[in-house]
């Protein structure tokens, strides 16, 4: 029996959605700058002082721009569907809002939909990071230790506030 008038469950229900929709919103924003670093590269003219040295757009951001055409095709050649991914990134966005609205709410239906978009979120993470690892153990000794230059350089300068 579902009873909504226990402060208990109203109390963690409560929680837990917030908590959860703010961790929607960070999945959903690093997938999109991992995913915008790799098609567009750094934005111009403002450098990569911004990057955020946690992520994997940190290595995107230190890649030069024939290295970052060369990582798209590999991506694309082994199937990983940027589109498809975006549009999947909708979908789960748009059926965790439909489950946010629901009367009643589910509770569970909730918890299901943010599941599928950590998991969808994790293989499209999964997938490009193995690409990356094989591209840069494809890069010939000169090349390899530009982007470490690049990546040093990188780690030195302060993020943008």
């Amino acid at each position: 029996m579902n009873n909504p008038a226990t402060p208990t469950a109203m109390g963690l229900s409560r929680k837990i959605r917030a908590v959860l929709l703010i961790s929607l919103a960070f999945n959903l924003l690093f997938v999109g700058l991992v995913v915008g670093m790799v098609i567009k590269g750094p934005p111009d003219g403002r450098g990569v002082a911004g990057a955020d040295r946690r992520s994997d757009s940190f290595y995107t951001f230190a890649l030069n721009k024939e290295d970052r055409r060369a990582l798209r095709r590999e991506m694309q050649d082994q199937g990983f569907d940027l589109g498809a991914g975006r549009a999947a990134a909708r979908g789960n966005l748009l059926s965790i809002v439909a489950t946010l609205r629901a009367q009643p709410y589910d509770a569970m239906a909730f918890a299901a939909a943010v599941a599928n978009q950590d998991q969808a979120r994790e293989t499209m993470r999964t997938k490009g990071q193995a690409i990356f690892v094989r591209h840069v153990n494809g890069m010939d000794a000169a090349t390899r230790a530009e982007f470490a230059d690049r990546l040093e350089e990188m780690s030195k300068r302060k993020p943008h506030r």
